[in-house]
């Protein structure tokens, strides 16, 4: 919406001249006679009041049946108002009810506008011009302040207004007399001049209510792009956790296959810098920090090879002295013409499963009193050991040894000794 200064050139002069689509003109509308509504109430107190100041200041002039008459019919239209502006308070009407309830605002505004125009006819003081200018003059006050009650909608301003002040002009043209032609003249000047500033009220009026739902419109999109925002957010911290729970840290290579982006996870793995990473090939830092060249040449076959990396397992070396077990795995990513981009993947620190499945495998092999080969894992060496000689023609010699008098060791100095005796015996089997 393009606003410009509140005049003529810049203000819409109908509802059709209003931008936007035809859902904010109905929105407006339905605002302005809500608005209408709201303000009738101080109409109500203004017409009661106004009128009985009327009433008592021409008790002199006017007979008192037609005081009580006029002002009795005042009253009546006002409750019948009241009662209308409650039935809508009540009711809150839809879009489709809001014409309906406009039109009944229009009929009892213009009947009260009627009572007040029919006070210059049947309240007139003849013989006093003083009290016929009075009456103008109040007339002319009703109308100035219908301005500020009808001018949301300009219909209902106008139908007050003339019901009110064509009367007036009537009643002073009948006269014919140069006093009462020039009053009727200045009235007629006073209410064209009322209708332009009621125009002009209603056309501010329409553009700021098209402010106020632009503005509401636009905090609604702001509120929903938060809530996106806010939603995509979260979805992005459960995927990372999700992802963090299935992979330690990721990594991304470009299409010459060095490291665009790695995550800071993998500096607290291994204690290389991430800016020390960035930059360099895989390869590189494979054949720096690790030691099992004949198992990564086959991965790095794959990766210039431009396949799909899975479980690629290495010692990575910390220190002289420490060493961490990584696990990568990638894939090669493509652009929409099946240009290769580089790659994508996770890696994982799986050095405490390795220990532990190393512990379990030594366990499962080796006597726990002892330290040596149990009976399985040596019927298992001996069948090998078979089977070569066997295949290739190998020699291999069997050797065994028998604890005399092993028994008399438990017997008589207990368990625990026979227990020390067979780990020194061991111990010097193996040195």
């Amino acid at each position: 919406m393009i606003l410009g200064p509140l005049s003529n050139r810049w203000l819409p002069h109908s509802e059709a001249d209003l931008p936007g689509n035809h859902e904010l003109k109905e929105r407006i509308r339905l605002e302005q006679v809500a608005l209408l509504y709201r303000k009738e109430m101080i109409g109500f107190v203004v017409s009661v009041i106004v009128g009985g100041v009327m009433v008592f200041a021409l008790r002199a002039q006017v007979p008192i049946v037609n005081l009580l008459l006029w002002y009795g019919l005042l009253l009546l239209v006002t409750a019948l108002r009241y009662s209308l502006t409650q039935r809508y308070q009540d009711s809150m009407p839809d879009r489709r009810q809001s014409r309906d309830w406009e039109v009944m605002f229009l009929l009892g505004t213009a009947g009260a506008g009627l009572v007040w125009g029919l006070s210059i006819i049947f309240l007139f003081p003849a013989d006093s011009v003083a009290y016929q200018f009075f009456i103008a003059l109040v007339l002319s006050g009703m109308v100035g302040g219908a301005v500020a009650v009808f001018s949301a909608r300009k219909t209902v301003f106008l139908a007050f207004a003339f019901t009110i002040m064509i009367p007036v002009v009537l009643r002073f043209l009948y006269e014919n007399d140069a006093v009462h032609t020039v009053l009727a003249v200045m009235v007629i000047i006073y209410l064209i001049g009322m209708i332009a500033t009621a125009r002009n009220t209603e056309q501010v009026i329409r553009i700021a209510l098209a402010l106020r739902f632009d503005n509401q419109e636009l905090a609604e999109q702001v509120s929903r792009r938060k809530r996106t925002e806010s939603a995509l957010r979260i979805s992005e911290e459960r995927f990372k956790d999700f992802a963090e729970s299935a992979a330690d840290f990721f990594w991304e290579l470009d299409a010459e296959l060095r490291f665009i982006d790695i995550s800071e996870r993998f500096h607290e793995i291994t204690e290389l810098p991430r800016k020390q990473v960035i930059g360099q090939t895989l390869e590189q830092l494979i054949r720096q920090y690790c030691n099992e060249l004949d198992v990564v040449d086959e991965y790095i076959k794959r990766l210039n090879e431009k396949c799909m990396i899975e479980h690629l397992e290495l010692i990575w070396k910390i220190t002289e002295s420490t060493s961490r077990t990584l696990l990568f795995s990638g894939k090669p990513i493509f652009d929409n013409h099946g240009g290769f981009q580089g790659y994508r993947g996770v890696g994982r620190d799986v050095t405490k499963e390795r220990h532990i499945a190393q512990l379990m495998n030594h366990q499962a092999k080796h006597d726990a009193l002892t330290g040596l080969v149990n009976r399985r894992e040596f019927m298992h060496r001996l069948e090998n050991a078979l089977a070569h000689s066997k295949q290739d023609g190998a020699s291999y010699i069997l050797c065994y040894l028998d604890l005399d008098q092993f028994k008399i060791v438990n017997d008589t100095v207990g368990h625990a000794a026979g227990d020390a005796l067979l780990k020194e015996l061991s111990g010097i089997l193996c040195s």
